[in-house]
């Protein structure tokens, strides 16, 4: 709780303000001179991307002074230029304070470490979709593969983070494991192969849909005319239509899963079927501390389904009580999100998750019949 109470401290009091406009200055130097100046591009290089400032700053600030410069246009303007055309001798150091200032907070930390790791990993990726726009700027003004380089660098390095935070995530979740949780010693038999086969789905629905999104492109959009003048808008177009097919073909695939284990399970006993829906809470609850903020609803079939089961009224009132806690803690956990979407300047994020806080609550206040008020919840 300390910790927490020192992050938001720092959250009222830092201004990124002076330490963006000391990039934006050393950003200008180097547009002044062409980008043809060493000193000029080094300075800016190790500001920007090495992490380094005259004074001591958390992680939660360099979120801050990033953040802030990727979401100023004239700023991104500026850095296109500066990364097709500047090429660094050697990459080493690439955001290397980043992960070291993760590692050492999180030594320090006693609670709360998964929401941290959480946050943490919604801010890498939003830097990996700014430099991901950036990227399409540049190739829809160059072939020269030497020009992209520097993009490919920091996107692996970033990705390589990301991993890295979904590692330290997991062991967080696994060491967080309560003996004595109710759910898993009451219904703690094992899931079946089809209900794991729908959660490693849900666990992978970054990777599935970017996979599907590089097979629209490369399959159903037409070739592009790399003269035309506005081919960066063009190709930021295609990927935005390849994406948004992407996802409901995600969405279709779940559904379709959703709907055949509940037609598998129609002469179930009511009990295993029960014991089975609370387990698969269980899980979706874990995975949504993991999965991108962008794609949090698409849990939203399952979580339908697993509430359709336990409120039948066969259902006793012990296993119902089960489940309107876990709606309580999915709701705790989409709030956070909705936090760090405010905090990333992500407003589809935002928008998602706001249309799923409302879905859930409606499901709460379903079962029980009075109106969800976070303020005043009965224990």
């Amino acid at each position: 709780m300390r910790n927490m109470i020192l992050m938001e401290a720092v959250d009222k009091t830092f201004n990124p303000a002076p330490y963006v406009s000391a990039l934006k200055k050393l950003l200008n130097t180097c547009k002044l001179t062409k980008f043809r100046s060493a000193e000029s591009n080094l300075n800016f290089y190790s500001a920007f991307f090495c992490c380094q400032a005259e004074d001591p700053l958390t992680f939660d600030q360099w979120r801050q002074i990033y953040t802030a410069a990727l979401n100023d246009s004239a700023f991104c303007n500026s850095l296109v230029l500066y990364m097709a055309l500047y090429q660094p001798k050697t990459y080493e150091g690439l955001f290397r304070p980043l992960g070291q200032l993760v590692d050492s907070e999180l030594r320090e930390m006693r609670t709360n470490q998964i929401r941290y790791l959480s946050d943490v990993k919604a801010f890498y990726l939003m830097m990996q979709n700014r430099f991901e726009s950036i990227g399409i700027t540049i190739k829809a003004q160059t072939n020269d593969m030497g020009a992209i380089q520097f993009l490919v660098t920091v996107n692996g390095v970033l990705q390589t983070f990301i991993f890295y935070l979904n590692d330290l995530i997991q062991r967080q979740m696994d060491g967080s494991y309560d003996k004595d949780d109710i759910t898993f010693e009451v219904h703690g038999e094992p899931l079946a192969e089809d209900v794991r086969s729908l959660l490693t789905m849900l666990e992978s629905a970054e990777d599935w849909i970017a996979n599907e999104t590089d097979h629209i492109i490369k399959t159903e959009m037409r070739p592009m005319n790399e003269g035309i003048v506005n081919a960066a808008k063009e190709k930021a177009k295609e990927l935005h239509v390849a994406q948004q097919k992407a996802e409901r073909h995600f969405d279709e695939a779940i559904m379709a899963k959703v709907k055949d284990i509940r037609q598998k399970r129609r002469n179930a006993k009511h009990a295993e079927m029960v014991g089975e829906a609370l387990r698969v809470n269980r899980e979706l609850k874990r995975i949504m501390h993991t999965l991108p903020i962008a794609l949090i609803s698409k849990e939203l079939a399952v979580i339908t389904w697993v509430i359709s089961v336990v409120i039948d009224r066969k259902t006793d009132k012990k296993d119902r009580e089960i489940l309107v806690n876990q709606i309580k803690d999915e709701l705790e956990i989409v709030e956070e999100k909705i936090a760090v979407a405010e905090r990333n300047g992500d407003d589809k994020g935002k928008v998602e998750l706001i249309r799923l806080r409302q879905k859930l609550r409606r499901e709460y206040e379903r079962i029980q019949k009075y109106r969800y008020d976070p303020n005043n919840m009965p224990s």
